[in-house]
């Protein structure tokens, strides 16, 4: 990778063009994922749009300011793999809408660099730092689920073992409560 500062005008001219390429997105994870696709204007949907308008605008920014502090943004990733998790999910989903972000921000970065004639330095930096903050909020999502999924099996292994108490316990409880812990347990 080359370094450097990125052209001045680069990121007002990315921003100039920031809602459209979110909207795309949008549309293209709606498209592309079928985990996203429901919920047209629901808050399912307002969610994936606040993320990608915020993920967007902070590749925006660290064009401009490339040591931007990103913790916000890898928090956020965190908790979405944290919900995927809680949701029973695999990480597929959200990787698939992370891959389809990256591709619509990629065409537009080549339309654009022919259109405006960007150099193929600036289109080679341009797509770099895309792909390093990808694997930024990857990771940062593949922690949160990790740490959610340990917390799961601890709290599914402690049900668990109320339960095995119970069935041994005297004098036995209700079948009720046996029942009810049961498909806790699970």
């Amino acid at each position: 990778m080359t370094s450097g500062p990125m052209p001045a005008e680069l990121p007002e001219l990315l921003r100039q063009h920031l809602q459209a390429a979110v909207d795309e997105m949008e549309r293209e994870i709606r498209d592309q994922v079928p985990e996203y696709a429901g919920d047209d204007g629901g808050e399912y949907a307002k969610r994936v749009e606040r993320t990608v308008a915020d993920t967007v605008a902070f590749f925006v920014d660290s064009v401009d300011h490339p040591n931007a502090d990103a913790r916000q943004l890898t928090e956020l990733y965190m908790r979405l793999g944290e919900e995927e998790a809680r949701q029973g999910r695999s990480l597929g989903a959200l990787q698939n809408a992370m891959r389809v972000s990256s591709q619509v921000a990629c065409r537009r970065f080549i339309k654009d660099a022919y259109r405006l004639g960007w150099s193929r330095e600036t289109l080679s930096r341009l797509t770099d730092s895309l792909f390093m903050l990808l694997a930024r909020v990857a990771d940062a999502a593949a922690q949160g689920y990790a740490r959610q999924q340990g917390q799961l099996a601890t709290e599914r292994e402690r049900r668990r073992e109320r339960l095995r108490d119970l069935l041994v316990a005297e004098p036995p409880p209700a079948p009720e409560a046996i029942a009810e812990l049961a498909v806790a347990a699970r």
